[in-house]
């Protein structure tokens, strides 16, 4: 699970729905790139970077067993 992507998501109050729709992809892709089962491309992880405003390396860490 990629926490610190889901807790800005939800400090900035978007959904899933939001953020896919801001990102230019589905929403199911957005679910598996927050859940840590998929890898976003460059471009949607550099969109992500300027969506949340925080680099894409802190978004995107994979959090083992619920720790940040």
């Amino acid at each position: 699970m990629r926490h610190s992507l889901k807790l800005r998501r939800k400090a900035a109050r978007l959904t899933q729905m939001q953020v896919a729709s801001k990102l230019g992809i589905t929403s199911r892709m957005y679910q598996y790139i927050e859940a840590g089962q998929r890898n976003p491309s460059w471009p949607v992880a550099l969109r992500l970077e300027q969506i949340f405003n925080t680099p894409a390396s802190e978004l995107l860490k994979i959090s083992q067993r619920g720790g940040y």
